[in-house]
């Protein structure tokens, strides 16, 4: 998705139902983060990324 996720964005996976599967709370500048969701069932999922200025969604699928 790009850019520079700022300290104490949090990201978090729905599954399809709306529950949340993961939460993150971002510590460093980062620009890569690693996500296991390894053992997580197949499916249609929901990235969101929410900082002080901005809130961003995206579906994705575990196939």
């Amino acid at each position: 998705m790009g850019g520079v996720l700022e300290i104490g964005a949090t990201l978090r996976v729905f599954d399809i139902t709306g529950r949340l599967r993961m939460e993150q709370i971002i510590q460093d500048n980062d620009q890569i983060i690693n996500i296991d969701l390894s053992g997580k069932p197949t499916g249609v999922y929901t990235l969101q990324m929410a900082g002080v200025n901005y809130n961003v969604t995206r579906k994705f699928v575990i196939e």
